[in-house]
């Protein structure tokens, strides 16, 4: 029988990968021990803007019927990929919400937001495009035909976020070399999870 990989949500997100990578003593604290995670102002507008996509402005909210209005989006926004990964170590779950996500052919949008440009260089590097790449060959058996960042640009005043106006778009280009490369670095980080969470465990037990 195969073994399954532990971790504290019961799959891996993108959001879990890259926690862990940074800091492995943040990620115990935040996901086993369930330490408040940071939040601010610029976070809160991209929660609002994910909300607006999926289920529509709320009325009278012009700057987000903008956004909604400006941004390109594909037949299915928030789409949810559950997939199996079986390793060397064992079998962990990997998860991704795909901000909008269009099926034939295959392809997919990550949406940004915030005061810091993005760049082509940036977006290139940007690795939780090569996660949402990876769920797609393992849950479908090809890679995406097309794979773009959109920036929606964002300014501060007085304590509150608004949309420039101002929205960049990159086109990633992503091969199978960085999607098994990707899913190499996925399966040692799954194994150092279950490793530190079950070490974790025997702490409290």
């Amino acid at each position: 029988m195969t073994k399954k990989l532990l971790n504290p949500r019961g799959y891996l997100s993108w959001t879990q990968v890259d926690m862990f990578m940074r800091s492995p003593e943040r990620y115990i604290r935040q996901y086993v021990h369930g330490a408040a995670g940071f939040e601010n102002s610029g976070m809160t507008f991209g929660k609002r803007m994910s909300d607006a996509l999926e289920k529509g402005a709320e009325e009278g909210d012009v700057l987000m019927e903008a956004v909604v209005a400006l941004l390109p989006r594909y037949a299915k926004p928030e789409h949810e990929i559950r997939v199996d990964f079986k390793t060397l170590h064992g079998v962990v779950v990997l998860l991704g919400k795909l901000d909008t996500f269009g099926m034939d052919p295959i392809r997919f949008r990550e949406y940004k937001s915030g005061r810091v440009p993005w760049t082509q260089a940036r977006a290139n590097k940007h690795r939780q495009l090569l996660h949402y790449a990876a769920l797609i060959y393992l849950f479908y058996g090809k890679l995406p035909t097309e794979v773009w960042l959109d920036w929606v640009e964002t300014e501060e005043t007085d304590g509150e976020v608004r949309f420039t106006g101002r929205i960049l778009s990159f086109k990633v280009e992503v091969t199978l070399l960085d999607v098994l490369g990707y899913l190499s670095v996925v399966s040692r980080v799954a194994k150092e999870i279950d490793a530190a969470y079950r070490a974790e465990i025997d702490k409290l037990t």
